[in-house]
């Protein structure tokens, strides 16, 4: 991940067929430069890299947790797909951000998706630079800090009954008296908030969005028309994903089919 893709498209500027992308830009910039620092290349492979880590396998997480909800939740799944329907029509288009404004329901559902299993359950590490006194804690400098993301945004004093996953908690009417604050902490926080964020959030918006126009998810039935009950677990990792689960994944007629093979050739 950190010296493969960078090797590759240094090979590509040579031969002049590389494709323009961050690290093709600053290596040509910094072919043009009259005396660049000595660590300038490695500076941009790790950059590359982090962005990469940081935005990959996150958003992945997020997603997964989509699909899981929407096998254990039918309802919450119902009430996503009438509002799709009611603002875009089954037969016409996939969603666009423009539409975003008259798709609250969708916006609860990504909220809820941060904060019901955090990506990063214990976020980001933290250094601190100076000594410091936190609830009668000291905090000598130097020391490393893990921010439990995941116990802030089960806190039942601001989020009621945590556990559930509720997307109606995010509607206005309930978001008061500090209850049920958006969880933009799954992004971090201070400086060190992720530079990702609102792409991330986008991306995670119009995959929730799109699979609810077209798609029907639900629990998988084996060959003896048993049921296959999906169960909420997660990996105990820096990065949380779902475990491994079984589901259906099904256009919802004859007009979504349509619409896929339609975005397929178009693609």
């Amino acid at each position: 991940m950190l010296d493969t893709p960078f090797t590759s498209v240094k090979e590509e500027l040579a031969l002049g067929t590389a494709s323009k992308c961050l690290v093709s830009e600053e290596l040509e910039r910094l072919a043009g430069a009259a005396d660049p620092p000595d660590d300038s290349e490695q500076i941009i492979k790790n950059v590359a890299a982090t962005m990469y880590a940081a935005g990959a396998d996150t958003t992945v997480s997020a997603i997964s947790s989509f699909f899981l909800v929407m096998t254990l939740y039918p309802d919450i799944q119902a009430r996503g797909q009438k509002e799709m329907d009611t603002v875009i029509g089954l037969e016409h288009r996939l969603p666009v951000f423009t539409d975003r404004p008259q798709l609250p329901y969708i916006d609860y559902i990504c909220y809820e998706l941060l904060r019901w299993n955090p990506v990063a359950p214990l976020g980001v590490a933290h250094y601190i630079s100076e000594d410091d006194i936190y609830k009668g804690y000291r905090i000598p400098k130097g020391t490393t800090v893990l921010p439990n993301v995941w116990a802030i945004l089960h806190d039942p004093d601001m989020y009621p009954d945590p556990l559930s996953f509720n997307p109606q908690r995010f509607a206005s009417e309930n978001r008061v008296n500090g209850l049920n604050q958006i969880p933009d902490l799954a992004f971090g926080f201070g400086r060190r908030l992720c530079p990702g964020k609102f792409l991330a959030f986008d991306t995670l918006w119009i995959v929730v969005a799109s699979m609810l126009a077209v798609y029907n998810i639900s629990k998988e039935v084996d060959e003896n028309g048993r049921v296959k009950e999906p169960v909420a677990e997660f990996t105990p990792h820096s990065l949380s994903h779902p475990m491994p689960f079984a589901c259906t994944i099904e256009p919802r007629g004859a007009a979504a089919r349509q619409l896929i093979l339609q975005t397929e050739i178009q693609t």
